[in-house]
């Protein structure tokens, strides 16, 4: 379960369990993703309206950020909510919906455990439908941010949705929820150029890069500007301070391409320990 932001990478997160959290944010280093934010929060300023009659929705509005594993999604999410978390006074509520082999979380156990995150009592020997009423009972009266990760389904969200437009959910997944209504999906690609550098100049050190800029654009672009595999590769030249960065370019355009910018590297990385 989801539970804050490591500072080392734009994707790696804690998934140490559900927590409600009303603490100013860390610094988190962030990098890039101007466009993303500004539209992310410009769909906040219009949530809790039904777009059709311009009245208050029923519900809490919900923003998707859509990724593959390895995009920064979660990041962005978490970012999102260090942002935009002192307009949710009782804080910012985080669990992840599928397991890290991508298994789906029952939406019983899910609503059991946000209860507990809550201070709330599960309700004895309640079924799905008790403990998701009592979820909502008790988000009725608080202004809560959601982020709800590693989505697997929009039945899991529907089911989780709080009552009260006061609140917002910002879920995660890989694709589009089909089924939840007036959600527009904020579809990450790779980073900008420049934040793909700066990224990668986190681990190797500015010189390297100064050295030969031209060679890290090419492991960018051979990255996909992807934050977990600039991750890996920094991380590879970090452990190899003699290494130049057009050597790792090199070691990752002869990888075979099969199975994408991230499990090239990962491969490479893998073979290298």
């Amino acid at each position: 379960m989801g539970s804050g932001v490591w500072p080392v990478t734009d994707q790696a997160v804690d998934t140490d369990g559900v927590r409600l959290s009303q603490d100013p944010a860390a610094e988190s280093g962030f990098l890039g993703r101007t466009r993303e934010l500004k539209e992310l929060r410009a769909d906040i300023e219009r949530a809790g309206l039904d777009t059709l009659s311009g009245r208050k929705a029923p519900r809490a509005r919900v923003l998707l950020i859509a990724g593959r594993p390895g995009s920064g999604r979660t990041a962005l999410a978490e970012e999102l909510a260090a942002r935009v978390g002192h307009d949710y006074p009782d804080g910012v509520l985080r669990t992840r919906l599928s397991e890290p082999d991508g298994t789906r979380v029952p939406v019983e156990r899910l609503a059991r455990e946000l209860l507990t995150a809550l201070d709330r009592t599960a309700p004895p020997g309640a079924d799905e439908d008790d403990l998701t009423e009592a979820l909502r009972t008790a988000l009725a009266d608080r202004r809560v941010l959601l982020l709800l990760d590693a989505v697997a389904d929009a039945e899991q969200v529907d089911a989780l949705l709080p009552d009260t437009p006061d609140c917002l959910a910002v879920a995660v997944a890989e694709g589009p929820l089909t089924g939840i209504a007036d959600v527009r999906p904020c579809t990450l690609g790779g980073l900008d150029t420049k934040s793909a550098v700066e990224l990668l100049s986190r681990h190797t050190g500015s010189v390297r890069i100064t050295v030969d800029p031209r060679a890290a654009e090419q492991l960018v672009e051979l990255c996909q500007a992807q934050p977990a595999a600039l991750t890996l590769a920094g991380g590879w030249l970090a452990a190899r301070p003699q290494a130049a960065v057009a050597d790792l370019a090199k070691h990752v355009h002869a990888e075979s391409d099969e199975s994408g910018a991230l499990g090239r590297v990962f491969g490479l990385v893998y073979a290298s320990l």
